[in-house]
């Protein structure tokens, strides 16, 4: 009923006072940086931080698009914001000493915008600068996102919309009505929702950039 990753980081042991299962789960996929879900399958699932970059997940299972080949979308939302920009992230475990890292220079283009994470529970205060450095170089710099798409099947792409999986790695490609260049993104699937009735079907995946 569960489907497990090892794991890169150690964490400290731990004794639940006050506090749930699900609670100290997600502190320790916050330690982690990974993603825990429950698939399609039902079965929990823990994916360490490298497992995108490891079989199957760092092979591309889906294309979105509209040429033959590819899966036809309904919707695709775009992003080119500050919501994810953080240039200093001061990061603490338990029993640790903060660790700050800091893009200090676009601290006049962007302004300060501060990452805070604390609580983690990893073994060294190394360990947490490293972290806070990871962090920092996701999010230090703005950029352009394809945060979610949506499909409403038919015909024969209906094995592909189905056997997607949260952590699936897809490529989606945009084509201006007007011409112009290709706009291509590879993702991850962070989130999958499938409204349907009778008559209708439409599955959203959430996206994060791969």
């Amino acid at each position: 009923d569960r489907e497990l990753s090892v794991g890169i980081s150690t964490v400290q042991a731990a004794t639940l006072t006050n506090e749930s299962a699900l609670e100290h789960l997600q502190k320790v996929i916050d330690s982690e940086n990974g993603r825990h879900f429950v698939g399609g399958g039902g079965n929990y699932v823990f994916q360490d931080r490298q497992a995108p970059f490891r079989s199957p997940y760092d092979t591309v299972q889906c294309i979105f698009g509209n040429l033959v080949g590819e899966v036809p979308y309904q919707e695709i939302d775009f992003s080119y914001d500050d919501t994810y920009l953080y240039n200093e992230v001061p990061l603490t475990r338990v029993g640790g000493t903060e660790q700050v890292a800091s893009q200090a220079a676009d601290y006049p283009v962007y302004y300060k915008r501060t990452l805070t994470k604390d609580g983690l529970l990893i073994d060294t205060d190394a360990e947490a600068n490293d972290a806070a450095n990871w962090l920092l170089t996701l999010y230090a710099s703005p950029q352009f996102r394809m945060n979610r798409i949506s499909v409403k099947p038919d015909g024969n792409v209906w094995d592909q919309v189905l056997a997607r999986e949260i952590g699936d790695r897809v490529t989606v490609r945009v084509r201006p009505i007007s011409g112009g260049t290709l706009i291509e993104r590879d993702a991850t699937i962070d989130g999958i929702t499938h409204e349907f009735t009778a008559q209708t079907w439409l599955t959203t995946y959430q996206l994060y950039p791969y």
